[in-house]
Formats: structure tokens, sequence, C-alpha cells
């Protein structure tokens, strides 16, 4: 409310107030818990028995610190909702208790159940990062947003190798000898079950080794001068030793947490699904969780990345540019995840395609820098339970505005008041004046109570090993023609 020109407007426009219920009620789409749901989306209003909820194209923001109840107050109803009205949802769950509580009703709601339970990689469906690039790149009308996931997946690692202090210059570089091994990887492998991180990681440790590195070098004089591999493979070649040591250094910090473990190379090696057949029906897919690490993270913000993008194409496919089931990310503990490349304008652009983003966060998206502000600009609706952040706090009661009295209509002080125990939360919703309501507990809800699907143990295929020399000793003929479209 404190702007330069706020003398030149009505008084009544310079004040606030408190939206009613009736307001509240009257912006949303009412539901009959025990009736067909003729929509779904974010709560704003709910009794146990009806609820309220924004059913439009927007996104939501959810803010609340660890143990605030933002998974039983909001993430919890949000999701019984979407699987009752047959939409799609990408849902990460730490600790997987939404998958316990809602999967044995998407299972009845006849949605595609898909579990990354990276808890318990033994039991989960198997996700190859690789696969949908190798695909689309193989494919010359595709080939280009090959290589653009190829890219987003490598930012991906190199935005987490960065967590480690690695040089920015390292990092870049050994962004551009990954991109170059991938697509060597890519170019020499005629079936999808040759592409996978292990077979990355062996021709990753061919860098640096003068004995195996000469494999690099004659493939370097035999493929096309001007190809994205070439350009990006002949400036490091040359490096001096210990520039070599520190790319190295960068590129190992990218793939160490798939060195020791075989059981996630083996998980990752394989899809189960893909993301172009899952928008032809209504999908709930889990992101399991262990809330006490986030090395595991890269992989589902390489997921949403590169499922949005797909899912994108597929829109753009259709006659009226939208999906034909909505999709929804619900992205509990969103702070954890790695900076997604171009998140700004995802959110953008999602809106028109039928896709719907629900960032639930513990304060300030921090990984995004400055892009922070535009991301929270594109989410329509705010809910806030709790924080200690004094510029969140202070933002929100800004936002809120002054009383009639010329006072804040709520205080940072207040706003750390709101009442756990009773369901207290601040909602910023569209146009709508603030509201603070109280919002019913998950068992306070009628929604009904399923058997989640047990778990299975799966058994997985052998890993269809590849090392430069096989690659050579398979393509020498034929290196000329690699690359070209």
């Amino acid at each position: 409310m404190n702007t330069k020109y706020q003398k030149y407007l009505p008084l009544e426009v310079r004040q606030s107030r408190w939206a009613t219920d009736a307001e509240i009620q009257s912006s949303a789409v009412r539901i009959e818990l025990s009736k067909e749901y003729p929509a779904s989306g974010l709560p704003v209003f709910s009794d146990g028995k009806t609820m309220f909820v924004d059913a439009a194209d927007t996104h939501s923001l959810i803010y609340g610190s660890s143990g605030s109840k933002k998974t039983r107050l909001f993430v919890f109803p949000l999701v019984n909702s979407l699987l009752q009205a047959k939409e799609s949802c990408i849902i990460t769950d730490p600790k997987g208790e939404i998958y316990d509580r809602t999967a044995g009703l998407a299972q009845k709601t006849g949605h595609k159940v898909v579990v990354l339970n990276f808890r318990d990689l033994s039991v989960s469906d198997g996700w190859n990062p690789l696969a949908e690039p190798f695909h689309l790149y193989k494919n010359p009308e595709t080939r280009d947003l090959g290589i653009s996931l190829l890219n987003d997946f490598i930012e991906t690692l190199a935005n987490k190798g960065r967590g480690s202090r690695i040089d920015p210059f390292w990092a870049s570089t050994a962004s551009s000898l990954a991109l170059a091994l991938l697509l060597i990887l890519f170019e020499s492998s005629s079936a999808v079950d040759e592409v996978n991180i292990t077979n990355f990681m062996n021709l990753c440790y061919i860098f640096g080794s003068d004995e195996d590195e000469k494999y690099l070098k004659y493939l370097l004089n035999h493929i096309p001068a001007q190809s994205l591999c070439a350009i990006n493979l002949r400036n490091i070649l040359n490096a001096a030793d210990k520039t070599k040591q520190s790319i190295q250094v960068s590129l190992f910090s990218y793939v160490g947490n798939y060195l020791i473990n075989q059981t996630l190379q083996q998980m990752i090696s394989v899809s189960d699904f893909s993301f172009a057949d899952l928008v032809k029906q209504p999908f709930a897919l889990y992101l399991i969780l262990p809330d006490e690490t986030t090395k595991y993270n890269d992989l589902v913000a390489t997921l949403v990345s590169q499922s949005y993008q797909i899912f994108i194409r597929e829109a753009q496919a259709s006659a009226n540019k939208r999906l034909p089931i909505r999709i929804n990310y619900v992205l509990d503990e969103f702070n954890n995840i790695p900076r997604l490349p171009d998140a700004d304008g995802m959110l953008s652009a999602a809106r028109s395609r039928n896709i719907r983003f629900y960032l639930v966060v513990q304060g300030y998206m921090n990984q995004y820098g400055n892009d922070a502000d535009i991301i929270r600009s594109n989410c329509t609706n705010w809910v806030f339970l709790t924080s200690r952040d004094v510029k969140l706090l202070t933002e929100l009661s800004d936002l809120c505005g002054d009383g009639n009295d010329g006072n804040p209509l709520i205080s940072t002080s207040q706003l750390q008041r709101l009442d756990k125990d009773k369901g207290e939360a601040l909602l910023l919703f569209g146009r709508n004046y603030p509201y603070v309501g109280r919002f019913p507990d998950i068992d306070e809800y009628s929604f009904p109570r399923l058997e989640a699907p047990a778990f299975e143990k799966k058994n997985r295929q052998k890993i269809k090993y590849k090392t430069i020399i096989d690659i050579l000793d398979q393509h020498k003929e034929k290196l000329s023609t690699w690359f070209t479209i």
C-alpha cells in the first residue's frame, strides 16, 4: 500500500481489509466430498465435508517451516481432490507419507500409479533419465529437443557439483566434456539399453588417463570437425595436465552418487514408463525421497524438467495446444530440489498448456537468486503457515496492506502466532483481500482411506556395458558420418 501514487487513490482503494468466508467461497469451486468432483485444486475453504478449491489454471505457493502441518492441512487434501477429479499428478513425497495415504485411491480412480522409490531402490519402478533424450536425438526432427534435454540433465548435475564449491570455470568446462561424452554414447548406440548412467561413467573414466585418452583423441580426429561433440572436445583434450585434473574433479563430482551404488545404477538404466505415454491417461507419479539426505534430488530435478518439456511438446502437437488431462506438479520440499533450468519460464508457459505447479517451501528459494521473485510472482495463490524468515514475514505483512487505522492489517509478530493446533493459515487467493482461515486436518476429511499398493521387489536385467574400446571397434569405419543430420 505504500506507493508514491497512494495519495491519488480513493480512500477505499488505499485501505485493505480481511476477506470474508463468503467472498472466498464465491471465488472458488464448491465440492461435496461425498459426490462426484467437478474440479480440483488448492483448498481455500473447507469444513471437512464440503471443500472450496481454486480450479483455475493457477500456480500456488505454500510456505511453512518444518512441522507446520503444511502436508496435513493442504497437500493431502489437494492430492485427494486431484485424484477424485481424475487429474494427473507428479508428487515429491518425503518419507512416503503421501503415497501411503493416497495411492490406494489413485488405483481405485483408474490412475496409472508409478513409483520412483529412492528410499528403497529395490522396489522402485525404473526410470532412465537418458532414454527419452536418446529417442528424441535419434529422430532428426526432434534432435534439438534431445540435445536440450541432455543439456538440462548436465546443468542439473553441474548445479549440484557447484554446491561442493568447485570453481565455476571448471564446472562449466566439465559440463562441456559431459555433453561431448553423452553425444558419443548416443551416436554409438543403436538401442536404448546401451544408453545409461553406467556407460556414461565408463566414458568419464578415460578422461585424464594418458593411456586411455588416446582413444578420445583418435575419435576427435575422425568425426566431423564442426560437430557439437568435436567443438566441446577439442579445447579440453588440448589442455594442460593440471587443467585436465581440475576438469576431472568437477566431472566426477557430477556422477559421484552413482559410482558406489549399483542398485541405483540398475534402477536408472531401464525405464518402465515414458512421459509421452503417460499424458494419454490419468496417472499419479510418486517420487518417494528419504528426508535425511538430498543426494537423489538431482534426479528429481531432472525428472521435473524433462517431463515438463515433453508434456509441452505433446500439448503443442494437439489441436488446442493443451494437454487432454491436466497435469499437476505437487513439489513438496521444493527448496531441497536443485535449481530447475528455466524454472521461471516453466511456470509462465505451463498455465496455457493445462499444467499447474504447487510449490511447497520452507522459505525463500535461495537457489534461484533473482529468478525466485519471478517464480513467486507467477504463483497466483500464496498460503502461509509459519516462518522465522524476517524478509518473508515483512513481505507478507506489506502485501496484506494497512487497515483503516493506518497500521498493518497483520504484523510480522502476528504472522508468527497463527495457531497451528487450530489449523490457521494466511491465504492470498487470486485478487481477493487477504484471508485468515482455519483449515481441517486431513483426519477431519471424509476422503476414502484405501490401502496403498504393496511394493514388490524388482528383477532388473543386467546392465549392458559399453566402453570406448567397444565403441571404436564397432564404429571405426564410419566415424566420419557421425553427428550429421
